[in-house]
């Protein structure tokens, strides 16, 4: 594990949350634990944090498409899949074959399912 994920490990240990808004990091930490040094850190290591925390969200986010298009965005596992799930069941007769995905942040399909032309 890299230094920086090592940190981000540890400051999430302590209860402090990250999260960051374009080039911005927002911090909520308790303020029992709060310090200038761990501040200090922080700031010092605030590119390296924004930079693994946008991979995170790359990496966490889960997109269901109907036919090449986002209906339903997840931020887990459980979430996507009923998504997913729940989709297919809503799925309803079309002229066209219908194709309902389930892909991860970087767009690798997990889940398919087909549904051919029919009539009422």
């Amino acid at each position: 594990m890299n230094h920086t994920a090592t940190l981000l490990r540890d400051l999430r240990r302590l209860g402090i949350r990250l999260e960051y808004h374009g080039d911005k990091l927002r911090v909520d930490a308790p303020a029992d634990i709060w310090t200038e040094e761990l501040r200090d850190k922080i700031a010092q290591h605030k590119a390296a944090l924004l930079e693994l925390l946008r991979e995170e969200e790359i990496h966490s986010t889960f997109r269901v498409l109907v036919d090449g298009y986002v209906v339903v965005e997840a931020r887990t596992v459980d979430e996507a899949v009923r998504a997913f799930d729940d989709t297919v069941r809503g799925v309803e007769t079309a002229e066209t074959t219908v194709a309902v995905e389930l892909r991860d942040g970087v767009g690798t399909l997990l889940r398919v399912a087909y549904f051919p032309p029919w009539e009422k």
